[in-house]
């Protein structure tokens, strides 16, 4: 499976990404990218009072972040 996270092709937006990514303690900027596309869902399901979803989608997140994403971006959980 294709991951959907641009590989940025300049140098200086790889660079800050994997710069917060360093400040968060996540890992790599790619890593950060695909958490932060989990986090935006879940924000959204909030907002939209689907918290039971919002709850599992955090469970995942905390499990594995591409799976949280992959989950977030299929709509799988809308």
């Amino acid at each position: 499976m294709r991951d959907n996270v641009p590989q940025s092709n300049n140098n200086e937006n790889s660079r800050s990404r994997d710069a917060i990514a360093d400040k968060v303690d996540i890992g790599s900027g790619r890593t950060y990218e695909r958490a932060k596309n989990a986090v935006n869902k879940i924000d959204e399901l909030k907002k939209n009072h689907k918290n039971k979803d919002a709850e599992f989608l955090t469970v995942v997140l905390n499990e594995s972040v591409r799976g949280a994403k992959d989950l977030a971006e299929d709509d799988v959980i809308c």
